[in-house]
């Protein structure tokens, strides 16, 4: 059994898998946007907690998602 080293782990510079810390500024919300979300489809954003959270009805459904998502989009 070979024991690894004690280093972390290698950058290797340009590779695909290297990721940001900064995804870089995030979507602002209003109250009255449209949006679309990945599973529920489009929406009206109803309320704006904080910046943190946002409600928005979907239709069939109201819910609430913490911001940021990655599968909501503003319209």
């Amino acid at each position: 059994m070979n024991a690894r080293a004690t280093g972390g782990r290698r950058v290797i510079p340009g590779s695909p898998f290297n990721r940001p810390d900064d995804l870089g500024p995030h979507e602002t919300f209003e109250v009255g946007d449209q949006v679309c979300h990945d599973r529920h489809g489009l929406g009206k954003v109803l309320q704006i907690s904080d910046g943190s959270e946002l409600v928005a009805d979907f239709g069939t459904t109201v819910r609430r998602i913490q911001l940021p998502c990655t599968k909501l989009t503003k319209l």
